[in-house]
């Protein structure tokens, strides 16, 4: 049958075959995968942090634990790594996002959808 009705036919091997046809219709369609930002591993009190600076001005620890509610201590731990990893930049007047620090979380928009 398969041979003789290429058209009509598909062989069924398992349910991911079942879910590839019916895919189509769109009930059963997996989500495809969406990218990994660069905030999406963080923890929530690191993108809160993040949250709080400004983007286009440098803005000192103690006004960032102030926005924050953390305290100072807590706020410059954060800071070297986010530095290391590129998303604030250390500069005289204390520190500021980085193109990639502003970049949006892939998991918030992902979370606001569902």
């Amino acid at each position: 049958m398969l041979r003789d009705h290429r058209e009509q036919t598909v062989l069924v091997t398992g349910a991911e075959d079942i879910a590839e046809e019916i895919a189509a219709m769109g009930r059963f369609a997996a989500c495809p995968p969406t990218a990994v930002g660069p905030r999406d591993e963080l923890s929530a009190m690191v993108r809160d942090l993040l949250d709080a600076m400004p983007s286009r001005a440098a803005v000192g620890v103690s006004v960032l634990a102030r926005r924050t509610g953390l305290r100072p201590e807590e706020v410059l731990a954060m800071l070297g790594p986010l530095a290391v990893e590129g998303l604030v930049e250390s500069v005289p007047d204390g520190y500021w996002l980085t193109p990639l620090g502003r970049a949006p979380s892939n998991a918030r928009s992902r979370s606001r959808r569902g």
